[in-house]
């Protein structure tokens, strides 16, 4: 009998303290098509892309510098740049938002109807980017590929993120 309490206390023990606790898959399932905020010769670039169902962000922010800003506005193709992620100037954050995230990123006065949920930031990690362009009859077309390597993300476990590329033309005029 003494063998038999033993016994059910060892499964009771074990069936009721091994729990898996509350495991979180994100599946990063964004369309790629990069916005920008900022414009050439920036103070700082805050490059995201966004999704509203459900309301997510993944949002790069970086200074501008004469190196970075070669990242929207090349000199040469391919043109490619890597960026430490440091938590300050450069940083890679994923967001979860109450509302359209478009409400609050790249305002001025953000709206108040939308509040981040959540913030998970990378304290290390590189941004790799690799920018190419297209002349044609004066009006330069850059397309910028991003992805975010070894990034510490908590919740994140992909050792490279592609967060997708971003294009935008301009007049060789000016």
């Amino acid at each position: 009998m003494k063998k038999f309490c033993v016994l059910i206390s060892v499964i009771t023990l074990i069936l009721f303290s091994c729990s898996d606790g509350n495991v979180l898959e994100f599946e990063l399932d964004f369309d790629q098509e990069l916005g920008l905020c900022g414009d050439i010769y920036s103070e700082d670039y805050l490059v995201y892309d966004i999704k509203t169902d459900p309301n997510e962000s993944l949002m790069l922010l970086f200074s501008g510098s004469d190196t970075n800003d070669k990242i929207f506005f090349p000199t040469e193709t391919p043109y490619e740049e890597e960026l430490t992620i440091n938590g300050s100037s450069t940083r890679f954050n994923y967001r979860f938002y109450d509302g359209d995230p478009l409400e609050i990123i790249c305002q001025g006065i953000p709206s108040s109807e939308v509040n981040i949920t959540e913030d998970y930031e990378a304290q290390s990690g590189t941004i790799k980017s690799i920018t190419t362009y297209e002349d044609l009859d004066g009006i330069r077309t850059v397309t910028v590929f991003i992805e975010v390597v070894n990034t510490d993300i908590e919740i994140l476990t992909a050792d490279n993120i592609t967060i997708g590329t971003y294009t935008h033309s301009y007049s060789l005029d000016n």
